[in-house]
């Protein structure tokens, strides 16, 4: 397959992918605005189809914390993981926790705290830190 990746700046860059999520992952890695694939065919993908093509896409993962809010899947935050190219220990490392606990996460399934997923989307950039748009849930249960 060969992945071209269209920047913010109008530039190309081929990728060396070995599969389709690959190309997803290395993509977002470089802020791509596009993802152009050819194999058979050619397929153009949006910044958003991005995160649709490697299981990020659920409604309300990244939304603000409330009551309703559901912890990432072990698989969600795998695939997280493979998006910014981290191991367990670099994730415990980036929290400042024990790479014990994100372990427990990614196989037992402990529920992932809300702050802590919500910091790895930041330093992913699915989000935008927004403390009005984080907090305005909040303010209107006080």
């Amino acid at each position: 397959m060969q992945a071209i990746a269209k920047l913010p700046d109008a530039t190309r860059q081929t990728l060396k992918v070995e599969g389709l999520k690959d190309a997803c992952r290395q993509a977002w890695r470089l802020g791509a605005e596009n993802l152009i694939c050819m194999n058979e065919e050619t397929w153009t993908f949006t910044r958003a189809d991005l995160l649709e093509m490697i299981g990020l896409s659920r409604a309300g993962l990244f939304a603000p914390y409330s009551d309703t809010w559901k912890a990432p899947t072990p698989e969600e935050l795998k695939e997280m993981m493979r998006l910014m190219d981290l191991s367990t220990s670099k994730v415990g490392r980036l929290l400042g926790i024990d790479p014990s606990r994100v372990r427990r996460w990614t196989t037992v399934g402990d529920e992932v705290p809300y702050a802590l997923w919500r910091l790895l989307s930041i330093y992913a950039g699915i989000v935008e830190p927004n403390l009005t748009e984080d907090l305005s849930g909040l303010l209107t249960r006080l």
